[in-house]
């Protein structure tokens, strides 16, 4: 078991996929899965707020290496009722194996 197991809860990721038809418009179908995670949000004293990457109130998803097929920058993340944007996904591990993997969140404009 991993800490993400022990005290993760549910967190929707939304797949999208964007096509172009045969005249050039775009059409974005999604579909949605159900994983465990830890959405921690992001303080003003934060590194990475700091830099100006992610903002006060955006978030970090950990998330355990075997759901990573859908956590895709551009693909969102809901929880709590906030709508958040994959920016950047960084698959953490030791010798190539990994032990969790951690999305950056860009907090969705309602």
């Amino acid at each position: 078991m991993t800490m993400i197991d022990d005290v993760g809860e549910g967190i929707t990721i939304t797949k999208v996929t964007k096509t172009l038809d045969d005249y050039g418009d775009a059409s974005e179908s999604t579909s949605t899965t159900t994983i465990t995670g830890i959405v921690e949000l992001l303080e003003a004293d934060e590194e990475i707020v700091k830099s100006g990457i992610l903002d006060m109130g955006d978030a970090v998803l950990y998330f355990k290496p075997g759901d990573s097929s859908d956590i895709k920058p551009g693909n969102r993340v809901t929880h709590n009722n906030i709508n958040y944007v994959i920016k950047a996904v960084d698959n953490l591990g030791i010798g190539g194996t990994g032990i969790h993997g951690q999305a950056y969140l860009k907090k969705k404009m309602q």
